[in-house]
């Protein structure tokens, strides 16, 4: 099977690229930058396509003998809150691969989505599941919102005829997090930059168990149906109490009550004015990260 792969470069995506060429399937990867080519392994089973997104004519050339699409390009940032460009990627970008799809006969089309276009549960007796898609669009975080719109429009496609199927995988952490990403939480508590616990929690991943979760959605996965792709669901202070135990660090053990982790992203943010520097937290995120989301 010959498999096109948006977001290559990125975290999930040059993993799945990694597994896939390991077990054989040929493999066309967009990347968007040439010193990107060292990131793969070199193999005759591997095309690199250096390209942009928003070129629909350029993609339907190279996906043309292309059996399936997994689209695992996305904005991840947090910062700012809301962007033009974080909406051209998850948004209208998500829209042109679909148009790829239609236009070329791919057999599926992967939409590699988030748990946050789902409705958590508040307690781990009672996760959320995909019986509940999150409805409401609009959201403090970008990255939230304009996932939520694009799976959305995904399950719209679905419901046209388009074999779309979407997978939702919670927060993953691995190997290959080159930016980093998710990556940064674990440097944080490595260099001793967290400062307390949250009341909240979440469902964590290791990005090889997505990975296996999306090659199963290749040929198992039905459309128009949503898969959540997680592991374990734990506070955020259990979560820290595994991963500074690894790493051998001083445990975390200052809470940090709903008031006080806003103040903090408050804080934060104006000294990000000041610096010019991303915040490592802001208040909405502070704010997320207070509460429950299993």
């Amino acid at each position: 099977m010959k498999i096109l792969v948006t977001g290559a470069s990125g975290f999930l995506g040059n993993n799945l690229v990694r597994t896939l060429l390991s077990g054989a399937y040929e493999v066309v990867a967009v990347i968007r930058d040439d010193r990107q080519k060292d990131m793969f392994p070199d193999t005759d089973l591997l095309q690199l396509y250096k390209g942009d997104l928003s070129d629909v004519r350029a993609l339907m050339r190279i996906a043309g003998e292309c059996e399936a699409i997994v689209h695992t390009a996305a904005d991840t940032r947090m910062w700012p809150s809301h962007s033009r460009q974080q909406f051209d990627v998850n948004v209208t970008y998500t829209n042109n691969m679909l148009e790829v799809a239609r236009q070329t006969g791919a057999v599926k089309i992967i939409h590699v989505s988030t748990v946050n276009t789902l409705k958590p549960g508040r307690t781990k007796e009672q996760p959320g599941t995909e019986a509940f898609p999150e409805q409401q669009t609009e959201h403090p975080l970008g990255y939230v919102a304009t996932k939520r719109l694009a799976q959305q429009m995904v399950l719209r496609a679905a419901e046209s005829g388009l074999p779309a199927v979407v997978v939702n995988p919670a927060f993953m952490l691995g190997p290959n997090d080159y930016k980093p990403s998710s990556g940064a939480l674990l440097q944080a508590l490595q260099r001793g930059k967290v400062p307390g616990y949250t009341a909240g929690g979440r469902n964590f991943v290791h990005v090889q168990d997505v990975v296996a979760g999306i090659i199963a959605a290749l040929t198992k996965g039905r459309a128009g149906e949503c898969y959540i792709l997680g592991h374990q669901n734990l506070s955020y202070r259990e979560f820290f109490d595994v991963a500074t135990g690894i790493m051998g660090r001083k445990r975390i053990r200052l809470y940090l009550p709903p008031w006080l982790a806003s103040g903090y992203g408050f804080a934060n943010v104006a000294w990000s004015r000041i610096s010019g520097k991303a915040p490592a937290l802001s208040q909405h995120m502070a704010r997320a990260a207070s509460e429950p989301q299993y």
